[in-house]
């Protein structure tokens, strides 16, 4: 069982990042020859790929020493996942809420009503969040649902406080679904640079409100990500201007980022770093996997585990340097 833990549990989560990060950063640098952003983009990987090597290294060391049985909680949660996952759909396509209006609902009802299963009905929701192209009806939903539950309760104890985890579970079984299936998400084109530059603003806007409300309201990250985005999407409703729907998407990362634990990211200034890499992640990525619902927090789960492989890195040269300077008073 151990086995099966590491393989539907920890590895779907590590590799969905790195698929996505990966196909983004080629088509940037080949064939859209974005040459000034490699260097970005390569750090990025780096700081990442680190990070993940070291959950790796908690994860078998937690997980490995005693046997997993499947309990009957397990049962309900994937229930529950595939009981919100269709409610969200159907408010956001039969009923005419639209995707993100339906998961913030969906999100803030758990988070109010149901505070122990409140993550596993954020986390259907974003399955719910897929467009019609790609899951085109209730049976698509199903499937994937049930795939992200099973993984969900697998991999329960894996990349704890990391804000976008709950995306990067729906984008898994939105994909295992939808090519399954027969079907496949739709590509759109790398953004010009102002709606580039907006993309990024509008995500480190979604992180700013969403800390705000934290901080203020008092409440848990669940409730502060579905209310925040319930205001973007109040404000697309009220002004004359309509916004693009790519700009509460970028909103709505932002607020994922801003869910993170404070034992991840321990400083405010990074959640906005980890936003703003997410943020330049989604813009190269918007050719690949674009409407499959879970996407935004994939691209959440990479900006968080990149800065917080930084963070350790940093942490790591100073106590380095710490050790050698009295090292250094000793021997003189």
């Amino acid at each position: 069982m151990s086995l099966l833990i590491l393989v539907f549990g920890f590895l779907p989560l590590a590799s969905i990042g790195i698929l996505l990060f990966s196909v983004s950063f080629v088509d940037m640098i080949v064939f859209q020859a974005r040459w000034h952003f490699f260097i970005f983009f390569i750090v990025v990987l780096f700081f990442f790929s680190l990070k993940l090597h070291a959950l790796a290294i908690q994860f078998f060391e937690r997980h490995f020493k005693s046997p997993y049985h499947w309990k009957q909680s397990d049962t309900t949660t994937v229930l529950l996942m595939i009981v919100s996952a269709i409610i969200t759909y159907s408010l956001g396509h039969t009923f005419g809420f639209g995707a993100f209006l339906a998961s913030a609902v969906v999100g803030l009802f758990g988070a109010i009503l149901f505070k122990r299963q409140k993550t596993i009905i954020y986390t259907g929701s974003f399955i719910g969040m897929t467009h019609t192209v790609f899951l085109p009806d209730l049976w698509c939903i199903l499937l994937a649902a049930l795939v992200t539950g099973v993984i969900y309760v697998l991999s329960r104890h894996s990349f704890v406080g990391y804000g976008g985890k709950l995306g990067a579970l729906s984008l898994i079984g939105t994909l295992t679904s939808g090519y399954v299936l027969g079907h496949e998400p739709v590509s759109l084109p790398i953004p010009d640079a102002t709606t580039g530059a907006l993309m990024v603003g509008f995500s480190l806007l979604g992180t700013f409100v969403t800390l705000a409300i934290r901080k203020y309201v008092k409440h848990d990250p669940i409730f502060a990500s579905s209310l925040a985005t319930l205001f973007i999407v109040g404000i697309h409703q009220l002004i004359p201007l309509a916004l693009p729907s790519i700009l509460i998407a970028a909103f709505m990362m932002g607020t994922f980022t801003a869910m993170a634990n404070r034992l991840v990211l321990p400083r405010a200034f990074l959640f906005y770093l980890a936003s703003f890499v997410s943020a330049l992640t989604m813009i190269f990525s918007q050719p690949f996997l674009e409407n499959a619902g879970g996407k935004l927090g994939t691209l959440t789960l990479i900006g968080v585990i990149t800065t917080r492989g930084l963070v350790d890195v940093h942490q790591f040269i100073v106590i380095y340097l710490s050790v050698k300077r009295k090292r250094f008073i000793i021997d003189k």
